[in-house]
């Protein structure tokens, strides 16, 4: 998009605009059409590519501004009970925050007969990453429907959180309602990204009103840069995340989230298709 709408007053914000005051636009605006948040996207140049700035946003369906994206293939396992699962952060994988393509492989036969399927699938726990409750939080966001119990594990097997998965779920938008300083599995979309006196803040919107991440240690947005595969801290504006964290309060009201190691934060981000 090359234009947006700066939310507070309804007015129109185009590239010149933003570039002149991002602070004042930043998590402020929205798709002039369907009114999703919107945020800015830096242009670059290279020997076969030129892409100007703009804006991007996850348009509604009907959105005529809407893009087409590559379809997701974060699959969920299914070698457990969905009611009974378990989460070790030490197995966290390090990878890129985009979401994988589909595979087109074929899967291939057995020259053994038939894999043994267990009787009672409900003996064992089914094993999930961060990313893959994300995926499911992306899909359905009432996930999980059921009463499902969860076990999160760390550092070699300390409990990390351990009852009902519902329970420790928490979207960004209720962030301000949680007691503050508990653990709490947290979830949303970055939509823009500051830095202020040295720590970095991935904002869900409005970065003085609206939830953010805090990341105020150096290492640990080092380690962010890592092991996420990010070239530019930009490249988060737009995804989705998922933390085990604490929520705080700023003396204005603010909520913000902190973690402390990279297992416990995950990103899914969709990578454009086609325009549509």
């Amino acid at each position: 998009m090359e234009t947006v709408i700066y939310v507070p007053d309804g007015t129109d914000c185009n590239v010149p605009l933003y570039l002149h005051d991002p602070d004042k636009f930043r998590g402020n605006i929205a798709c002039d059409i369907c009114g999703e948040k919107s945020w800015f996207v830096k242009g670059f140049t290279t020997e076969k590519y030129n892409r100007a700035p703009c804006f991007a946003a996850h348009h509604a369906n009907s959105c005529d501004n809407k893009i087409t994206l590559i379809a997701d293939d974060d699959g969920d396992p299914t070698s457990g009970d969905p009611a009974n699962i378990h989460i070790d952060l030490d197995k966290q994988r390090k990878q890129t925050i985009a979401v994988p393509p589909p595979s087109t492989k074929t899967a291939k036969q057995s020259r053994w007969g038939t894999t043994r399927a267990y009787t009672n699938v409900g003996d064992y726990p089914e094993n999930k990453s961060l990313r893959q409750i994300l995926a499911c939080l992306s899909r359905n966001p009432n996930y999980p429907e059921d009463d499902a119990t969860v076990k999160m594990v760390a550092d070699g097997g300390r409990i990390v959180l351990q009852g009902v998965l519902a329970d420790y779920l928490i979207p960004q938008g209720g962030i301000s309602d949680v007691p503050l300083g508990e653990a709490r599995i947290f979830w949303g979309r970055i939509n823009n990204i500051n830095k202020y006196n040295g720590a970095l803040w991935l904002n869900c919107g409005d970065y003085k009103t609206e939830p953010s991440i805090l990341i105020e240690d150096e290492e640990l947005e080092d380690d962010l840069m890592q092991d996420f595969r990010l070239k530019d801290l930009e490249e988060l504006q737009g995804a989705d995340f998922i933390v085990v964290g604490v929520a705080f309060k700023a003396q204005a009201g603010k909520p913000y989230i902190k973690f402390g190691f990279t297992k416990y934060l995950a990103f899914r981000k969709y990578r454009v298709d086609q325009v549509g």
